[in-house]
């Protein structure tokens, strides 16, 4: 069993042009730092084996942002901040008993 954390940053920016709506809709997304914190157990599947399962809360300070002001709609809107959840497992397998 055992906690984790990561951190990073997401340097993108990208912005794209949707043209299904009248006269097109702009749509952009600007990232920034991430992170999460993970608990993670398991049990000893042999003597080489491990089996484990993790899961954790995870958050992104990012933007995304719609604008289709040019589409006669008027409208633009963001938001920011992301924050959800991630869940996983896996097996590890012991190489060498040195390791």
């Amino acid at each position: 069993y055992g906690i984790e954390a990561d951190l990073g940053d997401l340097n993108t920016d990208k912005r794209t042009f949707d043209p299904n709506f009248p006269n097109g809709t702009y749509a952009k997304l600007r990232g920034g730092l991430y992170g999460d914190v993970t608990a993670r157990a398991g049990f000893v599947l042999s003597n080489n084996a491990l089996l484990y399962a993790k899961g954790s809360w995870a958050y992104l300070d990012g933007k995304a942002i719609a604008d289709n002001t040019a589409g006669g709609f008027g409208g633009r809107g963001s938001t920011s901040g992301f924050g959800g959840w991630t869940i996983g497992g896996g097996v590890e397998w012991m190489l060498s008993p040195a390791w």
